[in-house]
């Protein structure tokens, strides 16, 4: 069988100009590789643009890095002014007690799985009790309550304090427990899932 040995193809190739061929389209093809990519596209630049300026420059109070977090996140409750809660007057004992409606067929059956449970979290009403002794009668009691904060003042107490929950103060009321020197304030809670 007669073949071509390696030095006539070696020969041949160089007469028809192959090699270099072949040669030069590798070279061609490791640089183009070598170079795609986001960093292989030219970038015009103006000669007479300013310098670049960061997008974003803090101005004004720099930042504690010990800070957990920014006076200004914090959702604003109302106005209870600490300089003016310090005037002499007791603070009163407050106490929450959390109320719900519960039918028989919720405290026998117990068939509905998503009706009223033990916890806080199906409770409609939020009962405050402060208790403030020497007080006599509810004339001597000037009460404010917002949807997220209470005040109770009093000649001898003063109380200023955020509530655990928002509430629909407008349909709250108040009573005056003589006998225990108790002022009973009850409010529905809002809750934004099943209040509508």
């Amino acid at each position: 069988m007669n073949g071509i040995s390696y030095s006539e193809l070696e020969g041949l190739t160089s007469l028809l100009g192959g090699a270099d061929a072949e040669e030069e389209e590798r070279q061609l093809s490791s640089q183009v590789a070598s170079k795609a990519g986001p960093g292989a596209i030219p970038v015009k630049i103006d000669p007479n643009a300013p310098p670049a300026v960061p997008a974003v420059v803090a101005r004004g109070k720099v930042k504690d890095p010990k800070e957990i977090w920014d006076v200004d996140e914090l959702p604003d409750y109302g106005q209870i002014e600490e300089e003016e809660y310090e005037d002499g007057r007791a603070v009163p004992d407050i106490e929450y007690i959390y109320k719900q409606a519960i039918g028989v067929e919720d405290a026998y059956l117990g068939m509905d799985p998503t009706g009223p449970n033990p916890s806080s979290t199906s409770c409609e009403t939020l009962v405050c009790h402060v208790s403030l002794p020497g007080t006599t009668s509810m004339s001597e009691i000037q009460l404010d309550v917002t949807d997220k904060s209470i005040s109770v003042l009093t000649p001898h107490h003063k109380l200023r304090t955020y509530l655990p929950h928002e509430v629909r103060d407008k349909d709250g009321r108040a009573e005056w427990l003589k006998d225990k020197s108790v002022l009973r304030v009850t409010l529905p809670i809002v809750r934004p899932l099943y209040d509508m």
